[in-house]
């Protein structure tokens, strides 16, 4: 029972995620930046997915977080969900410039970070995908990201 439900759940959040603009891609409207050198431990890994981002906030950063679908794993208020940790309080273990790079390549920084493998052992329902944005989009992003507060 406990391998169909997870074989249903994981059906589900692909669709939600696809039916989103989450994945990747220039132009594909999709992004969303993991918990960088650490995850912070906020958000209930077993909260729905939110999709509608209420941004108040009109910086490039946000509204690329809502434009990139990011939301669908990190939560409208960025506080984490099951499929995608918190993204409150990462600038103790970030640059804007690593997360930028890590938007591009996640599958690099699992590889060689073992505090980064562990999320994504902890958060395996979804695979972080990569952001072929422009550099300087990116950077936005991890920015914004970077300021938010826990």
């Amino acid at each position: 029972m406990a391998c169909r439900t997870l074989i249903i759940g994981t059906a589900v959040a692909m669709a939600v995620f696809c039916l989103t603009g989450c994945g990747g891609g220039a132009g594909t409207g999709s992004a969303d930046a993991t918990a960088g050198s650490g995850d912070t431990g906020g958000g209930s890994p077993d909260a729905a997915p939110q999709a509608d981002v209420a941004q108040a906030d009109e910086s490039p950063g946000a509204k690329f977080y809502e434009q990139w679908g990011c939301a669908v794993c990190h939560g409208k208020d960025q506080g984490g969900n099951r499929f995608g940790p918190t993204l409150r309080g990462l600038a103790p273990h970030w640059t804007a410039d690593d997360m930028a790079s890590y938007l591009l390549k996640p599958q690099s920084f699992h590889d060689r970070n073992d505090r980064m493998r562990e999320i994504a052992k902890k958060y395996n329902t979804m695979v972080m995908p990569p952001y072929d944005h422009p550099h300087a989009d990116r950077l936005e992003l991890a920015t914004w990201i970077l300021s938010l507060e826990e």
